[in-house]
C-alpha cells in the first residue's frame, strides 16, 4: 500500500464491503518486511495491493496461495487487476489547456521520486499530444526536483511556460506555495493542473484543476474480486482486468488565454 490519504475513499469502500463477511482490513506499507512475510505464513486470507509494488513483495505474491487483487500496480501478474487509464487522464488535462489557449506547457514529474509506471506513461502521453499539436519546440519535461527549484527554473526561462502539468496533487500543492513565496500568481502568471483529486487539491489556494479517478467504485470492485476468490460470493462474469476512466474536475488554477 502507498499514499494512504490518496486512497482513503477507496479503502473506506473496500472496508464497508468486506466487513459483513467478518474480515478485517490491516494496513501495511509495502516497504515493511512484514507485508511479504504475512502473505507466505498464512496469517492473511488475502490482500489488495495499492500502487507501486517492489521486488520483494512481487516475489511473495508469486508464491502466495491467498487471494490477491492488484489496484493501480501496473505489473504483469496473473491476478485480478484494476487500473487507471493514465493516457486518457493526460489527454483530458492537455485538451483542457489547449482549449484555454496554452501552448508553452511543461510536464513536471513531481517533488519526490515516484517509482510507478504512471510517471512514464503520463510523460509520454504529454509528449505525444504536444507533437500532435505541432508544438514539439515547446516540449519541456522537468524531472523530480524540489518545488523551489521548479520556481527558479521558471524564473530563469527565456520562454516561460504558461502552464505546468504536475504528476500528482501533493507536488502541485507544494508548487503553489513555492510560487506564492516568490510573488508568482497562479493562474494569472502561470497555470497549474494536476492528477489525483484529493482534499488538499480542493482546498488549495487557488483550488486546483485535477484529473480525478473513481476511487470509491474501484474499492467496491476490489472487494468483489477479493470475496469471489475467497468463496464468500459467487464468481461473476465481469472482467477480471478492468481499466477505469478518469475525468476532469475544473477549478480555478488554469487561466484562459484564448481570445
Amino acid at each position: 500500500m502507498s499514499n494512504l490519504l490518496l486512497y482513503e475513499s477507496m479503502l473506506k469502500a473496500l472496508m464497508q464491503q468486506i466487513q459483513p463477511y467478518n474480515y478485517h482490513l490491516i494496513f501495511m506499507p509495502v516497504q515493511q518486511r512484514c507485508a511479504p512475510e504475512s502473505l507466505l505464513d498464512g496469517r492473511l486470507d488475502g490482500c489488495v495491493v495499492l500502487g507501486s509494488c517492489g521486488k520483494v513483495l512481487t516475489e511473495a505474491l508469486q508464491k502466495t496461495r491467498g487471494a490477491v487483487v492488484l489496484v493501480n500496480t501496473q505489473i504483469d501478474m496473473d491476478f485480478p487487476q484494476i487500473g487507471l487509464d493514465d493516457v486518457t487522464g493526460t489527454r483530458l488535462a492537455m485538451e483542457h489547456l489547449f482549449e484555454q489557449g496554452h501552448q508553452r506547457i511543461v510536464f513536471f514529474q513531481g517533488v519526490r521520486k515516484a517509482y510507478h509506471t504512471s510517471v512514464e506513461i503520463r510523460t509520454q502521453a504529454y509528449r505525444q499530444m504536444m507533437q500532435d499539436k505541432t508544438l514539439s519546440e515547446h516540449i519541456q519535461e522537468w524531472e523530480t526536483m524540489p518545488a523551489s527549484d521548479v520556481v527558479a527554473r521558471y524564473q530563469q526561462s527565456s520562454s516561460r511556460p504558461t502552464a505546468i502539468v504536475v504528476y500528482n496533487s501533493d507536488s502541485a500543492v507544494e508548487l503553489l506555495q513555492a510560487f506564492w513565496l516568490q510573488d508568482i500568481r497562479v493562474p494569472e502568471d502561470v497555470s497549474v493542473i494536476t492528477f489525483n483529486d484529493t482534499r488538499d487539491a480542493e482546498i488549495a489556494i487557488p483550488p486546483l484543476t485535477t484529473v480525478a479517478a473513481p476511487l470509491q467504485d474501484m474499492g467496491k470492485q476490489a472487494a468483489r474480486l477479493l470475496l469471489e476468490q475467497l468463496g464468500d460470493i459467487p464468481a461473476s462474469e465481469k472482467d477480471q482486468q478492468a481499466i477505469r476512466d478518469p475525468w476532469l474536475v475544473v477549478r480555478q488554477s488554469v487561466r484562459c488565454l484564448a481570445t
